[in-house]
């Protein structure tokens, strides 16, 4: 698995590098070489990112699970989405404070996108990329009224009006 990513083989195959030195006007017209290695490490992060996915997606294929995330060497757009939820709820959650956590702020009403002095803590997304939304339906998360252990089972408008 490692192996099928060419930046990992860069690192462990001396004549594999060579070759993709040597061709890299060929293989990335666009990119300059000497931001070669530059891209070669955002590559590499992004295939690192995505291990964990596609070993689920063997898995899933494995036990006819009904959901799809493509397959071993190319996720489709479902695991896509999901690669970014993924990477959103772990960028939320390091900003979390107990101030927030008492106030029943969660993961999901920060704006990790924001330039702002509080650190993303400004309230909630302004409809950038780093909006939760469902992976499955597109639906934008909203945040709970109070903190959800504490709302009434019975109470039939969960959600701010």
């Amino acid at each position: 698995l490692t192996m099928n990513n060419p930046w990992t083989r860069c690192m462990v195959d001396n004549n594999y590098f060579a070759a993709v030195h040597k061709n890299w006007s060929t293989l990335f017209p666009d990119t300059p070489e000497e931001e070669q290695y530059e891209l070669m490490d955002q590559f590499q992060s992004e295939y690192e990112h995505s291990l964990e996915i596609r070993v689920l997606t063997r898995r899933m294929r494995e036990a006819d699970y009904p959901l799809s995330f493509g397959s071993l060497e190319e996720l489709n757009e479902t695991a896509a989405a999901y690669m970014k939820f993924d990477t959103l709820t772990y960028d939320h959650r390091a900003r979390l404070t107990q101030t927030d956590a008492d106030n029943g702020r969660t993961f999901r009403d920060y704006n990790v996108a924001s330039d702002s002095d509080d650190g993303g803590r400004e309230g909630l997304s302004d409809g950038g990329d780093d909006e939760f939304r469902s992976v499955f339906t597109g639906t934008l998360a909203v945040p709970l009224k109070q903190r959800w252990l504490d709302i009434d089972a019975n109470y039939s408008t969960v959600l701010e009006p």
